[in-house]
């Protein structure tokens, strides 16, 4: 299924693509694709009872060739989204959601897979979220449904969303030389982090934790990063695994660790509009402050990418790297 979007400030404001914005428009063309030649819409399921349920992801992981990355892309450009997808039961959904331009995606993924576009994988469910009770998975009604391609076992994702949750992180090894260990609180605010009643969305905690990131890498370590810098910050992999859900004035504990290095080589050859610089590695968790409950586990890799006004800041980010290469944390 292919997806026209013209791009606007409702998507990024008077800036460019980034990931939250990446995810939120993978997530809308996953939406139109599971009702795709039904009358009703995403926001109109309901199971046999005649209860409304909401889909929602519990495992999304985005990745970016570093020849082209997200910022390319700012208001009032038009992107083609290419969005496939399979079910297990009608319980469990597996799609994935390539992003390019008009000329780089101009086949129907389904027929012909688009290859070296940024492109989000997601496994998902649909919710039922009664008052007073925790959402819980529900079986939609079948007919409402896009028939969809079915998957001949579980999705691989379910195994390592469980292996994830018993270690509690998704890298249990990585030691960060920016900071091996920076905790912070966020307070959820209902209107701002979620729609009033209802819980945060996995796309969501994208936002949440670019905002950790920033308070981190600016205020929180030993030499704290320019701002300028941590503005060039471009994803090029991340994934994001939401194991409990959380709510409006729910207070957030966020343990982060970062490194910062100059290992570039297996990232390709960057776009021509962009200097690479630096590669910033961040392993994350979120736990619900009133009842320890681990909420998520993030992993991410984002690149200092310089467009040719910021080239000025190639020695600010040299002098980053050279600090923490030399006086890991």
């Amino acid at each position: 299924m292919l997806i026209e979007q013209q791009l606007s400030y409702a998507h990024v404001g008077v800036g460019v693509v980034d990931e939250y914005a990446a995810t939120t428009l993978a997530a809308a063309a996953q939406s139109s694709r599971l009702v795709a030649g039904r009358s009703n819409t995403a926001a109109q399921i309901t199971n046999r009872a005649g209860k409304i349920l909401h889909f929602g992801n519990y495992v999304t992981r985005l990745t970016v060739p570093v020849s082209r990355l997200l910022r390319r892309f700012s208001a009032w450009d038009h992107l083609r989204l290419g969005v496939t997808g399979g079910s297990y039961g009608n319980m469990l959904f597996e799609t994935k959601c390539a992003l390019g331009s008009t000329s780089e995606l101009t086949e129907d993924p389904e027929k012909r897979a688009p290859t070296d576009l940024p492109s989000m994988a997601a496994s998902g469910a649909f919710w039922l979220e009664d008052d007073g009770r925790e959402p819980e998975m529900s079986l939609p009604r079948a007919e409402l449904l896009a028939t969809l391609p079915q998957l001949d076992a579980a999705p691989q994702s379910i195994q390592r969303f469980r292996d994830v949750r018993g270690i509690g992180t998704l890298d249990e090894g990585f030691v960060g030389n920016v900071t091996r260990g920076a905790r912070l609180s966020y307070q959820i605010s209902a209107g701002r982090d979620c729609a009033p009643g209802h819980p945060v969305t996995c796309s969501q905690f994208v936002r949440v934790l670019d905002f950790a990131q920033r308070q981190v890498l600016t205020r929180m370590v030993q030499t704290p990063f320019p701002t300028a810098i941590v503005d060039m910050l471009s994803v090029v992999d991340s994934e994001t695994m939401l194991f409990d859900r959380c709510r409006g004035e729910d207070v957030l504990r966020i343990d982060l660790r970062v490194s910062i290095s100059n290992d570039l080589e297996a990232l390709g050859t960057p776009a021509q509009d962009f200097t690479v610089v630096g590669v910033v590695d961040t392993v994350s968790e979120i736990h619900l402050e009133r009842t320890n409950a681990l909420v998520v586990a993030s992993r991410t890799r984002k690149v200092i990418a310089l467009p040719p006004v910021a080239q000025t800041l190639v020695k600010d980010a040299e002098r980053m790297l050279r600090f923490y290469a030399s006086h890991p944390r």
